[in-house]
């Protein structure tokens, strides 16, 4: 069976548009039969009732301060990330995680990561 870790700042039912899009995604994948994890920073809902789904959420405390910089900078965290990713077949990233890709890409060469820019700013800072 096909592994997908699925990274999000938020999970339904928080945030906007990219995590109600990356909801319905993971909703496919799990019709599709696959087994997805989603790592996020809220505990949340799933949604979804099956067994090939897992919610697990990373130890964000403050709350002012950017959730990006915290995993880019929290070795505990950059750790659990990179250790999770060794274990699944495809990472699939939204909007401003995306910028974890090459600390993921180091840690696995064959990692599949798929990412899903639902956020013009972060690609607009990508692109400078």
């Amino acid at each position: 069976m096909l592994k997908v870790l699925v990274l999000s700042e938020y999970w339904y039912p928080q945030g906007g548009g990219a995590e109600i899009a990356t909801f319905l995604y993971v909703r496919k994948m799990l019709e599709a039969g696959l087994e997805v994890t989603v790592l996020s920073n809220k505990d949340a809902y799933p949604g979804v009732d099956s067994d090939n789904l897992s919610l697990q959420t990373l130890p964000f405390g403050a709350k002012r301060v950017s959730k990006l910089s915290l995993m880019l900078k929290s070795s505990s965290i950059r750790e659990k990330v990179i250790g999770l990713v060794k274990a699944y077949d495809i990472v699939y990233i939204t909007g401003k995680l995306l910028f974890v890709t090459p600390d993921l890409k180091r840690a696995s060469k064959d990692a599949r990561i798929i990412a899903h820019l639902h956020d013009s700013r972060a690609l607009l800072k990508l692109m400078s």
